[in-house]
């Protein structure tokens, strides 16, 4: 029975052979998505001060 990668299990278009591009930090990931959180933070107030959308 051969096997099944699970790249190719969840329909991936990856050839057989699968190859690390990179390394993703933890913390680095955590910073990116603290900044969204600030953008998306400053937006709703400037909305509910009437300032609006920038």
């Amino acid at each position: 029975m051969a096997t099944q990668h699970h790249c190719d299990a969840i329909g991936s278009k990856m050839s057989g052979t699968s190859i690390p591009i990179g390394v993703l930090n933890a913390r680095d990931a955590l910073q990116v998505f603290l900044t969204e959180v600030e953008q998306e933070e400053t937006l709703l107030r400037d909305y509910v001060m009437c300032i609006g959308y920038h």
